[in-house]
């Protein structure tokens, strides 16, 4: 292998997990400013309203996790139609590359949470739960891909 392949494959991997973490910076970004609503909202003591606002960024992170897997498609349709099937399967398994590594954080995070004697059950419980999270994010991921990179059925 020479320097110029090596190169091509890591320019490679970049323009496949740019996106993906763009948008994992997007959403920890709403969710930060999620936590000063929820801290206002708390202030005001009006607890039925927290949970429509969990709710609301439910659905706001649905909306903006297909159109940004939408608009991925988008872009990386042209970067793989060249290449054979077998090949584009293996491109878009990677391109979640930021994915898994948020749903191994989470694992590592969990088990060392119960290996340590001093933590508590809620460090163990969203360790857990966050990998359980973002494996489903990240299948949900793939499938949405391979949906939105089909193509239409002509029209006759």
């Amino acid at each position: 292998m020479n320097t110029e392949k090596i190169l091509a494959g890591v320019r490679l991997l970049f323009r496949l997990w740019w996106p993906a973490s763009v948008f994992i910076a997007m959403c920890t970004g709403l969710l930060l400013i999620f936590q000063q609503i929820l801290f206002l909202i708390d202030h005001y003591k009006n607890f039925s309203l927290i949970g429509v606002a969990w709710l609301v960024l439910f659905i706001v992170y649905v909306i903006l996790g297909v159109v940004f897997i939408r608009l991925f498609a988008r872009h990386i349709r042209g970067l793989l139609e060249p290449l054979e099937r077998r090949m584009r399967s293996l491109m878009i398994f990677l391109s979640g590359g930021p994915f898994y590594a948020l749903c191994l954080l989470c694992i590592f995070s969990g088990i060392v949470a119960i290996l340590d004697p001093n933590a508590g059950g809620g460090a163990v419980f969203f360790g857990l739960a966050g990998s359980v999270f973002f494996a489903m994010v990240s299948v949900a991921y793939l499938l949405l891909l391979h949906l939105f990179l089909r193509r239409p059925a002509a029209v006759a």
